[in-house]
């Protein structure tokens, strides 16, 4: 199955088109955006993503026969995964209803809730609902000898029940980063990612998707080819795939791994992520979301504002933009940097045209990656780490009766999955729906 995808400017705007052929049968979706204060010799995809990252929703031409989808997303977080997810959903005009939604971190759920008002919230290890145990036949034969719900939260196991059509999950990736050197990759908390088959088994979606850093492949106990194994018993085609975000429009260097599960696979992601990439032959440098961002002097939530420094590390920061330097000299830094390293991006200055380095949960502090704004004597806010990660200016990271605070912010943006990546998989996701619909009437036809 062949598709294509395109950006026009159309009379109500910018419009994305996208065809899909399958020998005789063809699908064709047509959504556009209003372009608002349009920049001149700005490309039609560059606006279309920044308009999305503004907030706008897409309008679509032609409804098709999917008309809302359920989602259920384990190791939630804020909503990265699930608000990428509806993005993409959108495209098609389907609407998208969270089922559940569950994170071990309630005051990451409260801005989850607030984004995305599930059914239920599961604000407990999400092994507390679920109870399993494994057939090991062979060392590639594996299976579930037993799953059922567990717990005694009936109203969420009744809810649970109802199963879902996608499933997304982003376990804990702690264990398998290389900024781990005390347990990586043999981290108890790896084990989580084989809980998703286990979920997979009860909810019975049609498709699922699991994200982590590249490294999670390299795990000692192998979860990714067990999981595999697992969903494979269950009925499931598996694909992997390694998103490079500057690859597809990202502006930041941020890569990684997916498990990608489907029951009945029309249309591989691995092509959808290839005709993104055609549009970006060069990085989209940080400016291009860094300069929609709320100036900080017109603000007062911490959101909006960068955290406080050290006269230590203003000054290290006042003399990148005087001597208008990108990387701190060896003797500007603390003695404890100064030895031989390989983290030259500390106490970095990011580049005005080019991406920024990978978000992590450091970016409030310049002493932990190349998080110094590039125009000025500051490091980044917590509002520009959400917009280079992809979450659009209406999400809601508070209200007027939950304020986060700076570490939780700094931990729920630097963990999320990129909603920016998140949208390829969820318009996969609902091309495949659509297309999985229409085929038996096409034939019938």
């Amino acid at each position: 199955m062949k598709t294509n995808i395109e950006f026009i400017q159309s009379r109500k705007g910018i419009a994305l088109e996208l065809n899909c052929t399958h020998g005789y049968d063809q699908w064709e979706i047509n959504s556009w955006v209003s372009p608002g204060d349009h920049k001149k010799n700005t490309r039609i995809i560059d606006e279309w993503d920044r308009q999305i990252l503004l907030g706008k929703k897409p309008q679509v031409k032609h409804s098709h026969q999917v008309e809302k989808i359920t989602v259920v997303d384990l190791f939630c977080g804020a909503g990265g995964f699930t608000e990428g997810i509806k993005q993409g959903l959108q495209t098609f005009g389907i609407a998208c209803e969270v089922m559940a939604a569950c994170d071990i971190d309630r005051k990451a759920l409260e801005i989850y809730k607030l984004n995305h008002n599930p059914q239920t919230a599961l604000a407990h290890d999400l092994n507390e609902y679920i109870d399993f145990s494994l057939r090991r036949k062979s060392e590639h034969d594996i299976g579930f000898s037993s799953v059922k719900f567990a717990g005694n939260d009936l109203n969420a196991i009744e809810i649970l029940l109802n199963g879902c059509d996608i499933l997304i999950a982003g376990p804990p990736c702690q264990g398998h980063s290389n900024l781990n050197n005390h347990s990586r990759r043999s981290d108890p908390r790896n084990n989580l990612y084989i809980s998703v088959a286990a979920y997979a088994a009860l909810l019975k979606p049609k498709m699922i998707a699991i994200e982590n850093v590249q490294t999670v492949v390299h795990d000692k106990s192998s979860v990714v080819e067990r999981t595999k194994t697992l969903l494979m018993s269950l009925g499931y085609s598996i694909e992997e795939v390694t998103i490079n975000g500057i690859a597809i429009g990202m502006p930041q260097t941020r890569k990684r791994h997916f498990l990608i599960a489907k029951r009945s696979p029309q249309i591989d992601l691995g092509s959808t992520i290839d005709e993104y990439k055609k549009h970006f032959p060069h990085p989209r440098p940080v400016s291009w979301c860094l300069e929609i961002a709320p100036k900080i002097f017109d603000c007062e939530n911490e959101f909006y504002l960068p955290s406080s420094l050290s006269d230590e590390n203003q000054a290290r920061i006042d003399w990148l933009l005087d001597n208008n330097e990108y990387d701190l000299p060896n003797h500007l830094r603390p003695l404890c940097h100064q030895k031989d390293h390989n983290y030259k991006s500390i106490y970095g200055r990011m580049k005005w045209d080019l991406p920024a380095g990978t978000i992590t949960t450091g970016f409030h502090s310049p002493g932990r990656g190349r998080y110094v704004h590039p125009l000025e004597k500051r490091g980044i806010t917590s509002c520009e780490a959400s917009l280079i990660q992809g979450f659009p200016l209406s999400y809601k990271f508070f209200s007027d009766e939950f304020s986060p605070g700076r570490n939780l912010l700094s931990k729920v943006i630097g963990d999320a999955v990129s909603p920016q990546m998140a949208r390829i998989i969820g318009q996969n996701f609902g091309l495949e729906m659509i297309v999985e619909i229409d085929r038996p009437a096409m034939i019938a036809a």
